[in-house]
């Protein structure tokens, strides 16, 4: 089961990675797949953007080679996907068509009554 307060920083780094990197527009969809619960959050992005789509959950890597970019540490989605896969779930990127979309991917657990 999803644990609140690690989920509460997984959507504080992803809301943070939005207002760093989205050039104008996002779309945060999600919906129950089988025994999954998938959140999926789509920007697109700035067209001087230079994301490494490989890179984007290694620790301390920031779209901006120069140390000069004080705003981001580089460890937010790095550390979002560390805790969504403590909690059982799965976290991915891609790039397409100039949207970067971020899917989380997290196991629902219901009771039987």
């Amino acid at each position: 089961m999803a644990d609140p307060l690690l989920m509460t920083r997984v959507i504080q780094n992803i809301v943070q990675n939005i207002l760093r990197y989205a050039n104008s527009q996002t779309v945060i969809s999600y919906q129950d797949e089988g025994n999954d619960l998938i959140l999926s959050v789509t920007n697109d992005i700035k067209p001087d953007s230079k994301v490494a789509i490989e890179k984007v959950f290694t620790r301390f890597y920031t779209e901006v080679a120069s140390r000069t970019n004080t705003e981001s540490s580089g460890i937010g989605l790095y550390l979002s996907k560390q805790l969504v896969e403590k909690m059982n779930g799965k976290m991915d990127a891609a790039l397409q068509d100039g949207w970067f979309i971020l899917n989380v991917r997290l196991p629902i657990h219901r009771s039987q009554i």
